[in-house]
Formats: structure tokens, sequence, C-alpha cells
């Protein structure tokens, strides 16, 4: 049995408050004392009962990802009775400072570091988090890199639309769609003002934001009429609503900062059948260019990001359709959830972590709260 824990309640508490933080100006942190204070409290009311359920279900194997300041990943890492596979999306304390300009007390960097060290599988999402992961001490034999997927089963091109997001979209010629929240691991000032030359070369065009809210956008573009009538957002929504959410649009896009990083939501815009337009460097391009779903730009401008966007609606409905009907055979074969636990149980094998005679992960996976993390 292998056991999946996603974040728990308070630490997601403090995730989500760090994320509204950070995107009211699109570059303000939260303060580390709130996430050191949050994680605290955390560790304290569910660090014992994570260990006692652990120690009575008895798994093969846990997979758990770290938080900042997360005591109770650490010691959970130090404690557990079972092999621990600790999923590596980000070096926190080298993201804070290259992406938001903040350092990690020397302390929080050491427990991060030490529990890395100490986890028995470490797995990366990318290739270069699997460098930084052996550069911090981990033994190279004990690292996997698996990047992130997607349940092309709930992100799939037939899902029915939104009603109301539906009724909307047909009141413009085209419509251009983003899902996920403004952090600083996307380029929203690029995005935006990409979207404001959009809208003055083809005012018909109109732009739909899954997850954001309007406040959260309007610094781009206050007082531009012309602009914010093209835009709906849709505020936060569950991650089940965000394919019907999709459906609505004819194409997708994205500008990531993080190049590091697995680009998750590029996953889930392939599954969709949709054409895409991603800027960003690393695994989000190389989708792109592996797909030929779309349009992959490494450092542009926003003009040329909007010029990319007008290519790829000037194509006819078939050859948009085709283009994404690329990126979904792509996806099933190179990018769901299920061929990357897979990869994850082959390592555990490999290592003699576990043994199954199973050959498929998700016959094995404990489900409760349990589940492959996004």
């Amino acid at each position: 049995m292998v056991l999946c824990l996603p974040r728990e309640p308070i630490g997601e508490l403090v995730f989500l408050a760090a994320q509204r933080e950070q995107v009211s100006s699109f570059a303000r942190p939260l303060p580390p004392t709130v996430r050191f204070v949050g994680n605290l409290v955390r560790c304290v009311v569910q660090g014992p009962a994570t260990l006692r359920k652990l120690t009575a279900w008895s798994p093969d194997l846990l997979v758990l990802r770290r938080l900042p300041y997360d005591f109770v990943a650490d010691d959970i890492v130090r404690r557990a009775p079972v092999p621990v596979a600790l999923e590596m999306n980000g070096l926190h304390h080298l993201e804070s400072l290259r992406l938001r300009g903040v350092r990690t007390p020397k302390w929080e960097s050491r427990r991060e570091i030490s529990t890395y060290r100490r986890a028995s599988l470490v797995v990366a999402v990318s290739e270069s988090l699997g460098h930084q992961a052996i550069a911090i001490g981990v033994e190279p034999s004990r690292v996997a890199v698996v990047p992130n997927g997607v349940d092309t089963r709930v992100f799939r091109p037939d899902v029915t639309p939104d009603s109301g997001l539906i009724r909307w979209a047909r009141q413009h010629s085209h419509v251009i769609g983003f899902s996920g929240m403004p952090a600083p691991t996307h380029n929203m000032r690029g995005l935006l003002r990409a979207l404001v030359a959009l809208v003055e070369a083809s005012p018909r065009v109109g732009f739909l934001f899954v997850g954001p809210t309007a406040p959260q956008l309007e610094s781009v573009f206050h007082g531009m009429a012309s602009v914010t009538a093209r835009v709906r957002c849709t505020g936060p929504v569950t991650h089940e609503r965000v394919p019907e959410m999709l459906a609505c649009c004819d194409l997708l896009w994205a500008w990531f900062t993080n190049d590091d990083a697995s680009p998750l939501k590029e996953y889930e815009y392939l599954a969709m059948a949709k054409p895409v337009l991603i800027a960003g460097h690393g695994q989000a391009a190389a989708i792109v260019r592996q797909s030929g779903a779309g349009i992959a730009l490494e450092s542009p401008t926003s003009d040329a990001f909007a010029r990319a966007a007008q290519k790829l609606l000037a194509m006819t409905p078939s050859e948009r359709a085709r283009l994404g009907a690329r990126g979904r055979r792509w996806v099933q074969a190179n990018g769901t959830w299920a061929a990357s636990a897979d990869a994850v149980l082959a390592k555990a094998e490999q290592l003699g972590l576990v043994s199954t005679t199973q050959g498929a992960f998700g016959n094995n996976v404990c489900e409760g709260r349990a589940q492959v993390s996004n």
C-alpha cells in the first residue's frame, strides 16, 4: 500500500494566504513569520496525530511534499516507521530568494536540506531540480526525476462547458484562457500587457481567467474600459470545475518565470485538447516543442507574445483542433498521473523500499484523503 499525503488543512490555509498576499501587488511576499507561526501551529496540532495514524496504517511507502517551515514533514521524515518519498517541486529557500527576493532564515534552509537528505527517495519534478537535490547532498541513487502530470479522465475535451461562461464566450470572436493563481511563478504583468496589446489589435477577443479575481489583475489595465469589458475572472473555484471553464476557450496561455518547475497547468491545458501559447524556458517550452500543440517563446516581449496569440487565433477551427489533438495525444502518452505514479513506484522498488507484483500504482494507493498530489 502506498499512501500519498496532500497538504494538510492548516498548511493549506497558510499557503493560500501567502498567494493572496503575493498577488495583491504581484510581488509583495508574505512575511516569513506568518508562515513560521502557521506551520508551527500545524506541527503542534497535526504532527502527533499524523504519526500515530502512520503507525496504525503501516503503509509500505509514504509520498509527501514539504512546505516552507514544514515541521510536520520534517518530523515525519525523521520519525516515520516506513520509507518516505519526498516530492521536490523546488527548494524553497532558493525559490524565495530568486522569485520573491526574500531570504529564508539559515535555520530553515538547513532544516529543508536536512529533510531532503534524510528522505528514503527524493522525487524531483524536473531535471534541474534533480541536479539541485544532488547538489545539496542527496545520494544520486536516491533521486528520481518524475515530472508532474494530469488526470486525463477529468481534464478532457468532451467535458460539458460551464453554462454561464459559454454564454459569455459566444459574445466574442475567440476566447483566450488562463487558469491558476497569479503567483510569482508567472509573469502576470507581461501576460496582461500582451492582453492589452491584443485587445487593441483584435477588439472582439475575450479573456477568461480561471482562479483570479478582477482586483488582482486591474493594476495593469485600471481604467481601460475597452480592456475590462473583455475580461472575465471567475475567482477561486474547485479544481474539479476548472475543465468545464477551460472548455469555453479557443486558446490557453501562460507565461512562466520558474524555469526549474514542472508546469502542472500546461499538462492540464494539453489534456483539454486546446492549442497552447507558452512563454518560458526549461520543461515549459520543451513540452510545447515535443507535443507540437502550439507556440513556445523563451524570452518574448509582451508585443511578441500578443502577436503569437494572433497567429494561433488566425488559424481555422480545424487547424487549431489538430494542434489540440496533438497535445492531448502527447499528454496521454507522456504526462498522466498514473504514469508518474508508476515511475515513483518503480524507483522505490529498485531501491528495495517496496515490493509489489501489481503493475499499476493505482491498485496500491490508499485513498482516504490521499491522492497523487498536485
